[in-house]
């Protein structure tokens, strides 16, 4: 695999910066979002969910893949134009035999924040989960809507 590094004028003189520190190329890489979705899953950070957003006449629509989330676990916030869609799973089980005793938990969340187009209204949004993915309807306000205009 290749891979090209982008290296910025006052970072010539080392891999690691021009301090020779931990600023240069490699922590610039890591800065990169697509890192922070792939190690977030080693951590207490939230992942990211994949998701597909598709525009028809009358709406928006937001498809996001919830696998293994109930509806219960699953949160949608809207705040200044900004939709939270929050998804946070946590499973005890625990197993008793003889002369031991095993816990396991696994806790997973994942997280992703949409900024809404104008034109929404944020009063008819809607939501409904099926399969392990969670649709999201976005309905157009009529002035937002494309309409055809004939010529007299």
């Amino acid at each position: 695999m290749n891979i090209a590094f982008r290296r910025l004028p006052n970072e010539a003189s080392s891999c690691c910066g021009p301090t020779g520190g931990a600023t240069g190329t490699l922590a610039q890489v890591l800065k990169d979002p697509f890192f922070g979705e792939v190690f977030s899953a080693l951590g207490n950070q939230p992942g990211a969910m994949p998701l597909d957003v598709t525009e028809s006449d009358n709406a928006f629509v937001v498809r996001a893949d919830v696998p293994g989330f109930k509806k219960d676990q699953i949160a949608l916030d809207l705040e200044k134009g900004i939709l939270t869609v929050r998804a946070e799973a946590t499973e005890e089980k625990e197993e008793n035999a003889e002369r031991y005793h095993r816990r396991e938990r696994r806790s997973h969340s994942v997280e992703r924040r949409i900024a809404l187009p104008e034109g929404v209204l944020e009063s008819e949004i809607a939501a409904d989960l099926a399969d392990g993915v969670l649709t999201i309807t976005l309905p157009k306000a009529p002035q937002a809507q494309a309409r055809k205009i004939s010529i007299k």
